[in-house]
């Protein structure tokens, strides 16, 4: 609640909505949103619950992967984006995740769609970081906003990120993976002694 009152004095004071939606300290719902989203998973009750009502509404995944999509083109930042569609959209992502991971007859989890959620799960962060720069070439230029930012935000951001995957994170990651195997047999191999 203390997030939403920020921003409402942020908007009232004129802030830039660059401001408003990417500060640190107005983003918190999001974070907690994650957050109760793995609790509700990791609660047996919660997640039969969850399980119960998924099974009983076949679609709602797919049909909230698409609302998801079609919000990625929304280009206005009045009052409805900043206390709407942002608590719309964390509720949106968290149907989509609960319905792939628990909802063994939902469309997404017994498709290609789930392997395509999983790729993009490992990518998804590097997207967050890439579309930045894109976005602010965007703005630099006059170019169209509207339809530049969508092929932005499904075509450049995404290739960037799988690439930055591809050859810097997974390397690093792989060598994380062999020097910890390394120190594990070298701390066995000096127990044994």
């Amino acid at each position: 609640m203390c997030v939403y009152l920020w921003r409402g004095f942020l908007y009232l004071d004129h802030a830039y909505y660059w401001r408003i939606f990417h500060g640190f300290d107005t983003r918190a719902d999001e974070l907690i949103g994650g957050c109760a989203a793995a609790v509700t998973i990791s609660i047996d009750q919660a997640r039969n619950r969850t399980k119960v009502w998924l099974i009983n509404h076949q679609n709602v995944g797919l049909i909230s992967l698409i609302i998801l999509l079609i919000s990625a083109l929304i280009d206005s930042f009045g009052v409805l984006y900043f206390f709407v569609t942002i608590p719309v959209l964390i509720i949106l992502t968290a149907t989509i995740i609960f319905d792939v991971t628990l909802n063994e007859n939902s469309i997404l989890s017994g498709s290609s769609i789930a392997s395509i959620l999983v790729r993009i799960g490992v990518i998804s962060y590097g997207i967050y970081l890439w579309h930045f720069p894109f976005l602010d070439f965007i703005r630099s230029t006059a170019l169209d906003y509207g339809v530049l930012r969508a092929v932005l935000a499904f075509g450049a951001a995404p290739i960037a990120a799988a690439l930055s995957f591809r050859y810097f994170e997974f390397p690093i990651l792989t060598l994380k993976h062999r020097l910890r195997e390394r120190q594990m047999r070298a701390e066995e191999s000096s127990a044994t002694r």
